[in-house]
């Protein structure tokens, strides 16, 4: 057993000086500058398909890579108001950039700037944008949503009381506005008991200004923890869910409810739509975005959360394809 025991640090130890002398540092500088551009390749991924099935339809996959330091870590995605994707990343800054083959230049801005000239390393999770522009986002390890101010002000922030118990590792990963102006927050942790339930929360309105929400209850099948979200015209509420197992691999899939089966204390049961698995595929997808195009065509964007860890794990965009009537 102690054979063992020693075995395992020395492995680990010669991991960490693996880490320190080959892997490079893409987190520096950090936190220096409040708006800065740059440009963002992406490179298809040779091989990419969609296994099994369903309604989802695999129209692109790419690798993405940005030349500034601080691209990395996409965890939220919307789409502005002129057709680009705009992603909020773990270490605190709003990323636009134009989608594959539209252009290459990308422009970052701190969304917590730290009244230095640079910013502050927020948890950015997610993040939903109105149609005058406002910008929203919350911060899991604060149990936070913040509405973006002018640039190097910060956000006009709160806390609502409902997240105020959320795991700081488990708090909001989900923010969606609906096309009345309500908002629905979703927290990654389970809720106490059997069902193994999420917490969702439904605001009136702007939460910033109003945070007072109820509360629902989110049931997930097959262990996936809901990660994003985005609602459709028609009042469908579609979910991006996560699951991490061993070994290193990731398990996403597309789930779908209706905006109309939620109220207060109700119970809701996502319905599975599609997974998102096959060769070239398995990341860490935590950012989803959504257009929605004549005669109910749906294209789904989905971005990958490298977690700073470019050896095992990559920035990948896909593109979905199917209908709305798929969703039912």
């Amino acid at each position: 057993m102690r054979r063992l025991l020693r075995a395992g640090r020395l492995l680990a130890l010669l991991l960490f000086v693996w880490l320190i002398l080959f892997v490079p540092d893409r987190t520096v500088p950090r936190g220096t500058r409040i708006l800065f551009d740059f440009p963002v390749s992406a490179e298809p991924i040779e091989g990419a398909a969609l296994s099994g099935d369903g309604p989802l339809t695999l129209a692109g996959a790419w690798r993405l890579t940005g030349g500034a330091s601080e691209f990395h870590s996409l965890s939220g995605l919307a789409i502005t108001q002129d057709g680009q994707l705009a992603a909020v990343s773990d270490r605190g800054l709003l990323i636009k950039m134009p989608k594959p083959g539209e252009g290459e230049l990308a422009t970052a801005r701190a969304l917590v700037p730290d009244g230095k000239g640079g910013f502050a390393l927020i948890d950015s999770e997610a993040i939903a944008i109105g149609e005058g522009g406002e910008t929203w986002f919350v911060s899991e390890s604060h149990n936070m949503i913040s509405r973006l101010g002018a640039l190097g002000e910060r956000p006009d922030s709160v806390r609502p009381a409902a997240m105020a118990h959320w795991s700081a590792m488990r708090g909001p990963e989900t923010l969606a506005r609906t096309p009345d102006g309500r908002f629905i927050v979703i927290g990654e942790g389970r809720e106490e008991g059997r069902d193994g339930t999420f917490p969702g929360l439904v605001f009136d309105g702007d939460p910033v200004a109003a945070p007072e929400p109820y509360l629902f209850h989110l049931k997930m099948p097959d262990g996936l923890r809901p990660v994003d979200a985005a609602v459709l015209s028609d009042g469908t509420v579609l979910v991006l869910g996560r699951k991490f197992g061993l070994p290193f691999r990731f398990e996403s899939a597309l789930y779908a409810f209706d905006l109309d089966d939620v109220g207060p204390a109700r119970r809701v049961v996502a319905r599975l739509i599609g997974r998102i698995d096959g060769p070239g595929l398995s990341d860490n997808y935590e950012g989803m975005a959504v257009e929605e195009g004549a005669g109910g065509a749906l294209t789904i964007w989905i971005v990958s959360d490298s977690n700073d860890a470019q050896i095992i794990q990559r920035t990948i965009l896909l593109k979905l394809e199917t209908r709305r009537s798929a969703l039912r």
